[in-house]
């Protein structure tokens, strides 16, 4: 179940992006990921849901 704290998160995060955190996450990933964007200012991109260590299929488009 989502919390309060979950909702606020999300409603900020939609008011100020105009976007919706992708929906593979968890609540628990979707809002901390939401929260790092919030902080810094620009919404969740492919970069923060790339493995640590792993280059984003964005910058391996040269491989195929």
């Amino acid at each position: 179940m989502r919390s309060r704290y979950y909702a606020a998160v999300l409603t900020e995060y939609v008011q100020r992006f105009r976007d919706r955190p992708p929906s593979i996450l968890t609540d628990n990933a979707a809002k901390k990921l939401m929260e790092e964007a919030i902080r810094r200012g620009t919404p969740i991109t492919e970069v923060d849901l790339a493995p640590a260590g792993s280059p984003p299929s964005l910058y391996r488009r040269d491989a195929a």
